[in-house]
């Protein structure tokens, strides 16, 4: 009795993209992944992130500056 090999199919996703249930993924902000593989994406240096999804080299990373908003208010009496 012969017995067949099961076929595996392996989902490859592109530089910029994750694999995430079953789909490729844009890499979320302070993400990138520069190689084709299945693999999840790499996390930006510490204090480093992306300015957009999908991201494809850690040159994209850069410094993550929080930048606080006050707002003056004038009150007349």
């Amino acid at each position: 009795m012969c017995k067949l090999n099961e076929l595996h199919y392996i989902l490859v996703c592109r530089e910029g993209h994750g694999y995430s249930n079953g789909n490729c993924i844009p890499c979320a902000l302070g993400k990138y992944k520069s190689s084709i593989a299945d693999a999840v994406c790499n996390n930006c240096q510490y204090g480093k992130t992306t300015e957009q999804e999908g991201q494809t080299s850690s040159a994209s990373c850069s410094k993550f500056y929080t930048l606080i908003l006050t707002r003056s208010i004038l009150i007349k009496q």
